[in-house]
């Protein structure tokens, strides 16, 4: 299986008109732009039960100004590997929990469920590794209601469809590909549409910007440091908030079915 050229391309072609994805000032109001400082710790575990069958678990803690909780979630699914380049998640569940403080978009504090799947396709082309990665969640959030005193209480939950595509690559730099050892430079792009009823902003309303640097420890960990351009549209596109983000990542993965292979040797 071979995308080169047209795969290149096309890849180009989307993550420039993502990176460049760039908010328009209304005519009647204008914008509102805010900057904060923050920083992301991310971590990975990757399970492989079966030739065809994982485990995805993965923790996310999110702070702003270095002290400020912001974000943090955790997140559980089951991974079909429908070949060498072909993965998908029929069902994965997340829980997440968001704070606020001064100058965000948020409001109140609430919590989220989200069911989600995803798609992901991976090729490489001479030393570069590209990944796309399509994903849809329902989420129900915690209704915010603001009282009479200024302060905002949960009233049952708001649903919410969103629709993300990440478009991803991994270059190694000491290496051939991205074996034990390797130093590779990361860079990825995610867009972000959120639709249903309660959904009144109907353009892309999140957009991810990363580039970074990485280690392979062996086949099985690896290390990633970078930033992160994180922009937030309000819900009626007039506040745009940028988060300027130190992400800090760890990945691990257990291929269960190599053990059994050994096993079984013999």
């Amino acid at each position: 299986m071979n995308f080169k050229g047209s795969f290149v391309h096309k890849f180009l072609l989307i993550f420039l008109l993502c990176v460049f994805f760039v908010p328009k000032e209304t005519e009647a109001k204008r914008p509102i732009y805010t900057h904060h400082f923050r920083n992301w710790v991310g971590a990975t575990l990757k399970l492989k039960v079966h030739k065809n069958v994982g485990v995805v678990f993965d923790g996310q803690f999110r702070f702003s100004e270095f002290k400020l909780n912001n974000q943090h979630m955790v997140k559980a699914g089951v991974e079909i590997y429908a070949n060498k380049y072909l993965s998908f998640v029929p069902i994965g569940y997340v829980h997440a929990w968001t704070f606020i403080h001064e100058g965000l978009i948020e409001k109140a504090s609430f919590g989220e469920h989200r069911l989600f799947q995803q798609v992901v396709l991976t090729n490489s082309v001479n030393r570069l590794v590209f990944s796309n990665r399509v994903m849809f969640e329902q989420r129900w959030q915690q209704h915010k209601v603001k009282q009479g005193n200024g302060e905002y209480a949960h009233n049952g939950h708001t649903y919410k469809n969103r629709f993300r595509y990440k478009v991803s690559m991994n270059v190694p730099l000491n290496k051939s590909t991205l074996r034990s050892n390797a130093i590779f430079v990361s860079a990825y792009n995610e867009l972000f549409v959120s639709f249903s009823k309660s959904v009144t902003y109907h353009l892309p309303d999140q957009n991810r910007a990363y580039i970074g640097m990485g280690y392979n420890f062996n086949h099985s960990g690896s290390f990633q440091l970078g930033y992160l351009n994180l922009l937030l549209v309000g819900k009626e596109g007039l506040h745009y908030e940028m988060g300027h983000t130190l992400f800090v990542g760890f990945n691990y993965s257990l291929d269960f079915t190599k053990k059994k292979a050994k096993n079984s040797i013999g």
